[in-house]
């Protein structure tokens, strides 16, 4: 029980950490306006993952409800895949996630 309230803590504060993620990274200018404004919206999207990562395990348990996990290696390279629409959504940690809006104008 204390195991499984522990994994949900730390699910809840990455989700929280990660909100800034969905606003900026799904909004990308060359591929249009998203439909993704939190996690209500992730059921049955694309979604892109660093592969071992806390993410990664979140974003498995949208399987279920029909969405699609893409790992990949690097979180660059989930930030790639975005960019050239491969994936609607890429969920990585708050601070990688900062450079990368800051680093690309089009996120």
């Amino acid at each position: 029980m204390k195991k499984t309230l522990k994994r949900r803590s730390m699910v809840i504060l990455l989700l929280l950490s990660m909100m800034l993620v969905f606003c900026f990274c799904s909004c990308s200018s060359s591929l249009g306006a998203s439909d993704i404004t939190g996690v209500d919206s992730l059921p049955g999207k694309t979604i892109g993952t660093q592969l071992g990562t806390v993410g990664d395990i979140y974003a498995s348990d949208y399987t279920k409800e029909g969405s699609v996990i893409k790992q990949y290696n690097k979180g660059a390279d989930a930030i790639m895949a975005l960019k050239q629409g491969k994936v609607d959504c890429v969920i990585i940690d708050n601070e990688p996630a900062n450079k990368f809006v800051k680093n690309n104008s089009d996120l």
